[in-house]
């Protein structure tokens, strides 16, 4: 049976930001803390199963679990965090030594170990990871891990530390991406490039339709091509169906042997369909 804390838990005082415990708390079962704000123990937090909280825990010397610690809100400790599974925090994470967890470490908001973290799994936190020393993710030996489960995921990295093992993946704030500019079209500019040094002739419109009068081709540098005829309107080159591409490509081979070609250097953004099956069919 897990050991329960509750208001009414013997030795418990109301301290305002927290539940204050002078001394341990130890358990060879599962410790469930079931209050409506943190629990502060001065001392260490040990137990033989899982660790559970609604709110923050906080420790003066350590906090240890067989199984998971889960709390709504943060994890500190003076010493170290250490579980046989999971360490998940609503909010930050933070010891004085090292985190050590048998798989995953995953924080609402940042990470801060005053040694080394290490993770049979993934580690992910929302904003800061610091560490001074070693860092170690995905080095579960009890299974054969995918490259996301050894991934190191935060937004930026603090400390002196390095990581040793694991593949750092930074993640972006809301509002880093800038808005992608509009591009600026000519009569003789590719609407894929709004770099009019870099123009092409080969008349795409604002809408990726051809310009070119019914009867020309347009070409790629390779010579791959798209057609425009009379037995064919202009259509956009990301619509031309299947069954359109073998003609477009007949008629462009027939057009660019009358000379009838216009240029476009970026053929193979604008109709990549068509230009890989030309040149599956010239090998």
């Amino acid at each position: 049976m897990n050991m329960k804390i509750t208001k009414d838990f013997a030795g418990l005082i109301d301290i305002g930001w927290a539940y204050k415990f002078e001394g341990s708390i130890e358990t060879a079962e599962g410790l469930v803390i079931e209050l409506d704000n943190w629990l502060y123990v001065t001392g260490h937090i040990k137990a033989g199963e899982g660790i559970e909280a609604g709110g923050g825990i906080k420790a003066g010397e350590g906090i240890e679990a067989g199984w998971d610690i889960k709390a709504g809100e943060g994890i500190d400790a003076g010493w170290d965090i250490k579980a046989g599974w999971d360490i998940k925090a609503g909010e930050g994470i933070d010891a004085g030594w090292d985190i050590k967890a048998g798989e995953g470490i995953k924080a609402g908001e940042g990470i801060k170990a005053g040694e080394g973290i290490e993770a049979g799994l993934s580690i992910v936190c929302k904003t800061f990871l610091s560490f001074e020393y070693n860092l170690f993710a995905g080095t579960a030996t009890w299974k054969t891990t995918a490259p996301e489960e050894s991934e190191v995921r935060c937004k930026r990295l603090a400390g002196s530390g390095e990581i040793k093992y694991g593949t750092l993946v930074l993640s972006k704030s809301e509002g880093d991406e800038k808005p992608k500019a509009e591009p600026v079209y000519h009569d003789t500019h590719c609407p894929q490039f709004s770099d009019p040094k870099r123009a092409c002739d080969c008349g795409m419109d604002e809408k990726g339709q051809p310009k070119a009068e019914s009867g020309v081709a347009i070409m790629g540098p390779d010579g791959t091509g798209i057609a425009t005829s009379a037995s064919a309107k202009p259509a956009r080159a990301r619509e031309i169906t299947a069954s359109g591409t073998q003609r477009m490509i007949r008629e462009s081979e027939a057009l660019a042997k009358s000379r009838r070609v216009v240029r476009c250097e970026h053929l193979e953004a604008l109709a990549p369909g068509m230009v890989r099956e030309q040149r599956r069919r010239r090998r």
